[in-house]
């Protein structure tokens, strides 16, 4: 039996209180960074909404009249909470805010951002959390965020469960649970493939702790000493063109050359400390019902 902390429709477990990371944490992890890196999370964060436009509607519902004799309804509503699983050893601030924004955005109420394995943070993945504005962050185990799954099942809502780095691997949820909640879990993407024609065309450091789950695979004129993550590539422009990579950095002038690419991303330089998820689209964060009906006016005549 879950012992709620609050009398209203919905609230996480009460154990998770014990498992919070203190606000003291996260005002520690905010004024470790600078205003540079504080200003690309928010650039990030505009961003997004402008990708993915707040959602205020809490219900949309239409209805139709069929020449057929059928009459159909189908309403719409966002889901009534997300979890975000995060791996504080890899998971990137960019990754992150790219998969909270749309929740946020498409009505999600309840949000909870959870840490595997207890392992501190980083500040940057802290203050991007923080800065997306979820209230609800905990460190957790494997066998504790199964628990707060299952026990999940036990409400009349729905929710949706993000994985944008696999951070928990392998199936997630059982059959059973699956009335209750979806679950978003990508195939992320290992590499990144960026061509600089400068040394100083990229903003190499924002690149490295914004996507730290990435292996940044620089061709053509690239920094003299590598940032960690970094592996310096041989080859043209040509060669360049030629790999299988999924996501991609490239100069704005050679966009024309390379949007027939076959890759889920391109970001070009201005955009090092920044991402989005094609993918994640409002549908995750909405339930859909429909009603049929036979329409006895027109059956009749």
């Amino acid at each position: 039996m879950i012992i709620m902390s609050d009398p209203g429709p919905f609230a996480w477990p009460v154990y998770l209180d014990k498992h919070k990371i203190p606000d003291k944490v996260f005002a520690q992890a905010y004024a470790a960074l600078s205003e540079i890196e504080r200003s690309w999370i928010k650039k990030n964060i505009a961003q997004l909404y402008a990708l993915a436009p707040a959602n205020t509607k809490e219900q949309t519902s239409t209805d139709t009249q069929w020449t057929c004799g059928l009459h159909s309804t189908t309403r719409t509503r966002p889901r009534d909470w997300g979890i975000l699983l995060l791996d504080a050893s890899c998971s990137g601030p960019a990754w992150t805010v790219a998969a909270i924004l749309p929740a946020l955005t498409s009505g999600v109420r309840h949000i909870l951002a959870v840490f595997l394995n207890q392992i501190v943070p980083s500040s940057h993945l802290l203050a991007a959390v923080e800065l997306c504005g979820v209230d609800t962050v905990c460190c957790l185990r494997r066998k504790k965020i199964i628990t707060l799954l299952e026990d999940l099942t036990g409400f009349s809502t729905q929710g949706v469960v993000l994985n944008p780095d696999n951070s928990f691997p392998g199936p997630l949820l059982p059959n059973s649970w699956q009335e209750t909640m979806v679950v978003w879990q990508p195939a992320p993407p290992r590499r990144m493939g960026i061509w600089s024609e400068a040394t100083h065309q990229w903003d190499w450091p924002t690149l490295v702790w914004n996507h730290p789950n990435l292996n940044l695979e620089i061709w053509g004129t690239g920094p003299k000493k590598l940032p960690p993550g970094c592996t310096r590539m041989s080859g043209n422009w040509s060669v360049f063109c030629s790999q299988s990579y999924r996501v991609l950095g490239v100069p704005d002038l050679r966009l024309p050359e390379i949007r027939e690419q076959r890759c889920e991303l391109i970001l070009t330089p201005g955009q090092e400390g920044c991402w989005y998820w094609p993918d994640l689209t409002p549908q995750w964060f909405q339930t859909r019902q429909s009603t049929l009906e036979t329409n006895h006016t027109l059956t009749a005549q």
